[in-house]
């Protein structure tokens, strides 16, 4: 008796989970706010970033960046899934450094003077992989039960997402007119990683393909330790200045769109 009250109690669940659409591919493009507080400290510090060597103080800093992003879930019943992510994010800023090369340093200082303008790259990255879940709240509002075409291929959402981040930035100068002169470094550190959003979109196809397209709004929280080298050292140190250490923290708001295909 007990093993047939538990076979009628999950006839339910078992409908649920015969439901198309439940397994499904997500690929999504996000724009991120950073916040970058020690980064741009050091970016913005004129003891590192020299008038001599550019142009007055930099002022440009990294404060938003790109995220790409896709996933795999598993649909078990109408209201939520589970399933696996990755994602990318980036960004970028670009200065422009001067050498001044002496001809004549010995006989005539200062009096045969070429100016070499240079480039200067500072990148931050970073890979997430984890575990990702979304809860349907259009399926717990009911929404396909609405006499209302529109209403009824709305998707409305909350995801969450939970792994590990490794970030890395790079930092390098170069100068085109003197091949010799180029520097790089690379500095890294690994971190939790997660999100909260909110995701509203619409089904564009209900047959044996499923789709929709939609929104994302919501807030990523990844802050890392200070991030070193291969060698440890922090990245003031490296360049022989006061041992000051940073951290990459890619906590900050975001919002983009996103595609889904399933079956």
């Amino acid at each position: 008796m007990k093993i047939l009250l538990i076979i009628i109690s999950l006839v339910p669940m078992l409908i649920y989970a015969q439901e198309k659409n439940n397994l499904t591919f997500n690929v999504e493009y996000n724009r991120h706010q950073f916040a970058m507080e020690q980064i741009n400290s050091y970016l913005s510090d004129t003891n590192y970033f020299s008038t001599n060597v550019f142009d007055g103080a930099p002022a440009n800093q990294v404060n938003r960046g790109n995220n790409f992003a896709m996933s795999i879930s598993y649909q078990p019943n109408s209201i939520v899934d589970f399933g696996f992510y990755g994602s990318y994010q980036n960004s970028k800023l670009y200065r422009t450094p001067y050498f001044y090369e002496d001809l004549d340093p010995i006989w005539n200082p200062g009096q045969n003077i070429v100016t070499h303008e240079g480039d200067y790259e500072f990148s931050i990255e970073s890979l997430c992989l984890g575990l990702t879940s979304t809860i349907f709240l259009n399926k717990i509002l009911k929404f396909e039960q609405k006499n209302n075409n529109l209403l009824n291929r709305i998707l409305l959402g909350v995801n969450f997402k939970g792994g590990i981040g490794f970030a890395e930035t790079h930092e390098e100068y170069s100068y085109p007119t003197i091949p010799f002169m180029f520097s790089n470094g690379t500095y890294s550190a690994k971190s939790f990683h997660g999100q909260l959003g909110l995701r509203l979109g619409y089904i564009i196809s209900k047959k044996s393909i499923f789709s929709a397209v939609g929104i994302n709004i919501g807030y990523q929280f990844f802050k890392t330790p200070n991030i070193k080298n291969k060698i440890g050292q922090d990245i003031v140190e490296s360049a022989n200045y006061a041992n000051v250490s940073a951290n990459l923290d890619f906590s900050g708001l975001y919002g983009g769109l996103y595609l889904t295909i399933g079956k």
